[in-house]
């Protein structure tokens, strides 16, 4: 259905920004709007360092809804990983997908002093 829709507009004369899809959604985005942007905008406008925010999402290579949103530096997949190696990787189980490998991340969250925050990501041994 992607590919349909992204002839359907180029026939039509119409271009859109940004054409990606989820597995259940294709979206149709305006040229500057990304959630790449949402969190940049967000570093910038609450004054965080880009180092203290973990971006999640399920697509990580495009056309990926996600793609752009694992390009940020510490990102991680709940499916479909980032094809960089040095971002948006699948550290979940590989039978863990989507809302399960969500949980699995947060239930691995560990929230320090001062507001830091680290995953354990190794199980304890006995």
């Amino acid at each position: 259905m992607w590919f349909v829709i992204v002839d359907a507009l180029k026939q039509a004369g119409l271009e859109a920004g940004t054409i990606v899809r989820s597995k259940h959604s294709i979206d149709i985005l305006s040229r500057d709007v990304s959630k790449s942007h949402l969190v940049a905008r967000i570093v910038r406008d609450d004054h965080i360092d880009p180092y203290e925010v973990v971006t999640m999402g399920d697509l990580g290579a495009w056309p990926g809804n996600d793609a752009a949103l694992l390009q940020h530096r510490f990102s991680l997949s709940v499916d479909l990983p980032s094809r960089r190696l040095d971002r948006g990787w699948k550290l979940a189980p590989k039978h863990k997908r989507d809302v399960d490998a969500t949980l699995w991340y947060l239930d691995r969250l560990k929230i320090g002093d001062c507001g830091t925050f680290q995953f354990q990501l190794q199980q304890d041994v006995q």
